[in-house]
């Protein structure tokens, strides 16, 4: 008897877990007219560049009715989850799968990440991470890039872009690779800018705390370092711009 009850508790127990562990997916309207990307919460987005636009959202059974994925009136992707929701862990990974053109601006929040794949193209492209978000392999070739990156984020790119401006605070990690014109950095607390392999012709800098940068330069550099900065470079360039304070330092390599 006992053996028999604990089949059938056993059973239950297998079959609530297999339930909960059921996942649905849906397609979102508004794919032809998506502009930007706006991700808060543990969202995993694979962003794949597509002349033929769709999105398709990915989640747990037991999620359908606390999720948010929509196009709103502006163009934005915007997910998310509504209030109160609890319970969600990587082990219910949300995923969005998004086939588009070009994009214009991505925000993520929270722990979203996102998988870029293909060659983005455009006049200007915009990245804002916080909190644990990362944005990774995103090729883009255009007139400008703009990253802000905040808390533990991390974001690597790659592509010709002729005005690169960076700001990064906590301990954000920023890597591109490629050339441009100009790269304008501000970065504060403990961040990393790996571009030594990104060629530029001018800099301008401030960077504080213990951040460190590496990039190429062709013909100058100006700007501040203080605090525990470093600033290595490869290339020519005049650095007799970069004032430094602390023990901050400029390092040829």
């Amino acid at each position: 008897m006992y053996r028999i009850m604990f089949i059938a508790i056993f059973t239950a127990i297998t079959i609530g877990c297999l339930a909960g562990n059921t996942r649905e997916s849906k397609s979102i309207d508004g794919a032809d007219r998506l502009k930007s990307i706006e991700a808060a919460g543990q969202w995993t987005i694979n962003l794949i560049q597509s002349t033929k636009p769709s999105i398709k959202v990915e989640y747990p059974n037991t999620f359908s009715d606390k999720i948010v994925a929509e196009v709103r009136p502006d163009g934005t992707l915007y997910l998310g989850f509504k209030k109160n929701i609890v319970g969600t862990t990587r082990k219910q990974p949300f995923v969005a799968t998004v086939y588009v053109p070009n994009i214009d601006e991505i925000r993520l929040s929270g722990a979203a990440d996102i998988k870029s794949s293909g060659n983005f193209a455009g006049n200007s492209c915009t990245i804002k991470l916080q909190g644990a978000s990362d944005v990774k392999n995103f090729n883009f070739e255009g007139k400008e890039l703009y990253v802000s990156l905040s808390g533990s984020s991390d974001c690597s790119v790659k592509g010709n872009v002729n005005t690169v401006k960076l700001s990064l605070s906590g301990s954000s990690d920023f890597e591109m690779n490629g050339k441009g014109s100009v790269v304008n950095v501000v970065a504060s607390g403990s961040s990393d800018v790996k571009m030594s392999d990104f060629h530029t012709e001018t800099l301008q800098v401030s960077i504080r705390g213990s951040s460190d940068m590496s990039i190429t330069i062709s013909q100058k550099a100006i700007g501040t370092l203080s605090g525990a900065s470093s600033l290595r470079y490869r290339g020519d360039a005049d650095i007799s711009g970069i004032k430094t304070s602390g023990s901050s330092e400029v390092i040829k390599l």
